[in-house]
């Protein structure tokens, strides 16, 4: 490690612990070690079938995975099932190719006879060859290397796709398992709703403290809710930088606030939101990026002027309104949910609380004149309504802005880094 480097982690090391390692009763303003806000935004529609909704957005491949609240099974996008065929004839062929070299033709046919007739009767053979190789990042024209490099890049693919439905199979199965919990059965057996992941977003913060990797840039995840009522609720998670203090975390619990400097979006998601606005794809902004990555190409889009949370939902809104044939209409609100999972001043519970009450306050109200509440109001914020010790959980309904009137809800695990 060189030394500038080292200084650099000794100094992020003291700015985190010196509220906790001196005067805790020294006015100062809350940091904050591991925070993530959810934010959903709800709209509507009339009346609408969950599967046929989820199957058009599979289709267009802005849907990467659809999950029923019946029994938690995961459906992957079309993309998935079309690339682990490819990849199976693609290794039956090298393979094949093997057999012919040993002498063993006749023995490798018999075992894969279907994979045998096609090679006969047709150049899959190539076809394969040219679509497996743009599948896993080259360029479509034929390349020098030998069948166990193929392989060895197949099974990296293979990797990936398990890696990427193995994670949001994660997040599926912790949201099953607590609606489980939360609703009847019979409710769900009747399968009012399917939850869907939506291809991911990149994208850069402002206006955040710029000293780890998540302020210069981060993935965020993508979910959407399809009740057959008609209403959708997509939700966006957005990760804090560590050490961000409640004066520059408020602006933040605020979907008009979070701004930011650069997207990337998928072309499934560009081309449908343009088709829904009636924008010319060839005057789109930004570049597209080298290569194919999840199975399609990545426009970044620098903003001169900083784009907003709420800028990208109405991206998703409209792409989703124009794949899936349905109405979102020009109502909606948004609700957030900030999660801290790491507190990173004053050491100890009793000391954070004395000198950050008012705080918590502001971030509930998302209101940044925190400081100049007056008492009686400082007397109607909720209390802790966790039932855990190691846990906060407060919550108030207020008013945001051009978000509407719609939920805060604040949930803090009390630990210190």
């Amino acid at each position: 490690m060189s030394l500038r480097r080292a200084a650099d982690a000794l100094r992020k090391v003291r700015d985190r612990l010196q509220p906790a390692l001196g005067d805790a009763g020294r006015p100062h303003v809350a940091t904050y070690d591991e925070v993530v806000v959810y934010f959903t935004f709800a709209f509507g529609s009339v009346p609408v079938s969950p599967h046929i909704v989820a199957e058009r957005l599979l289709a267009a491949e802005i849907a990467e995975t659809v999950t029923s609240p019946v029994d938690g099974e995961v459906r992957m996008a079309p993309r998935y099932r079309d690339l682990v065929r490819v990849i199976r004839d693609a290794q039956g062929i090298a393979d094949a190719g093997r057999a012919i070299a040993d002498g063993r033709l006749a023995g490798w046919a018999r075992k894969h006879p279907l994979l045998a007739t096609k090679i006969v009767t047709s150049a899959l053979s190539r076809k394969v060859g040219r679509l497996s190789r743009r599948l896993v990042g080259g360029n479509g024209e034929e390349e020098s290397g030998s069948d166990d490099d193929l392989e060895a890049r197949m099974l990296g693919v293979i990797d990936d796709v398990n890696s990427s439905v193995s994670h949001r199979q994660a997040l599926n199965a912790i949201q099953h398992a607590r609606e489980r919990e939360m609703y009847q059965a019979a409710y769900l057996e009747s399968e009012p709703y399917l939850r869907l992941t939506l291809r991911n977003v990149n994208f850069g913060l402002l206006g955040v403290p710029d000293r780890d990797e998540i302020a210069q840039g981060q993935r965020g995840d993508v979910l959407l809710l399809v009740h057959r009522s008609g209403v959708f609720q997509l939700t966006v998670a957005v990760r804090m930088p560590q050490g961000v203090d409640t004066d520059q975390l408020i602006p933040q619990t605020l979907a008009a606030g979070v701004k930011l400097g650069w997207t990337e979006v998928a072309e499934p998601v560009l081309k449908a939101a343009s088709r829904r606005g009636g924008y010319d794809p060839r005057r789109w902004p930004g570049e597209w990026l080298e290569g194919i990555e999840e199975g399609t190409r990545w426009r970044r889009i620098a903003h001169a002027d900083p784009a907003s949370l709420v800028d990208l939902f109405r991206l998703y809104q409209d792409a989703i309104g124009e794949a899936s044939g349905i109405d979102p209409g020009i109502e909606w609100f948004c609700h957030a949910v900030v999660c801290v999972d790491r507190l990173g001043c004053c050491g100890n519970e009793a000391s954070w609380t004395r000198c950050h009450r008012d705080e918590l306050g502001g971030i509930l109200m998302r209101y940044e004149g925190y400081r100049e509440l007056r008492e009686s109001a400082r007397r109607k914020l909720p209390s802790d309504s966790s039932i855990r010790g190691q846990d906060s959980v407060v919550q108030v309904v207020s008013p945001s802005g051009v978000d509407g009137p719609d939920l805060a809800r604040l949930v803090i695990k009390r630990s210190w880094g």
